[in-house]
């Protein structure tokens, strides 16, 4: 199963087929049309690149994220991938929160994005794009924190009832999750 976190315009510009067996559901992170006043501030700028925009999405759209962790909870046996793009920003919000309902502890959260970004670089490469991570985080240095800073910030302010409740994923859900997640990487 292949959890697609991209909106309709980003699908078209990187459509690829998939191979037969493979089922993709398109359950687009961002909601743009529905939200114009949230994107007016997070969607431009190098914060929409960062961890600084997890805490709101988080708060605003709790709905998006919980479908998302729902799918790969109750996705037929098999593996699970979910994506964007580079694997960073938004894949990065999904890894975050995935990782905190698998109760692992905010360094190993913290470390495990900070590989992400190591590994987008030859991505861009690979396009021809210069590295964003420059920009991000000279960008960060300018607000007075790093990326390893704004992840913590998002993990400290993630109420995680509040966005079970509003985001529509119950326990049941939750437990379903940790079930799947933790049975596979188990030896």
């Amino acid at each position: 199963t292949i959890v697609d976190l991209r909106n309709d315009d980003e699908r078209a510009l990187h459509a690829s087929e998939r191979p037969e067996g493979l089922t993709t559901i398109h359950l687009p992170l961002d909601g743009v049309e529905e939200d114009k006043a949230f994107f007016e501030v997070w969607g431009t700028g190098w914060q929409f690149g960062t961890p600084m925009y997890y805490g709101p999405h988080l708060e605003r759209f709790p709905h998006r994220s919980a479908a998302v962790l729902r799918a790969i909870a109750h996705a037929p046996e098999g593996g699970v991938v979910f994506h964007r793009s580079a694997g960073r920003d938004r894949t990065g919000l999904i890894t975050m929160l995935l990782l905190t309902l698998l109760d692992f502890d905010e360094e190993t959260i913290a470390e495990d994005y900070l590989l992400s970004i190591d590994r987008v670089a030859p991505l861009f490469e690979r396009r021809r794009e210069p590295d964003q991570r420059p920009f991000i985080e000279e960008f960060l240095k300018s607000k007075s924190t790093t990326l390893r800073e704004t992840l913590r910030a998002a993990l400290a302010s993630f109420d995680r009832a509040r966005w079970q409740r509003e985001g529509g994923f119950t326990d049941d859900d939750l437990m379903t999750l940790r079930a799947r997640v933790l049975r596979s990487s188990a030896p």
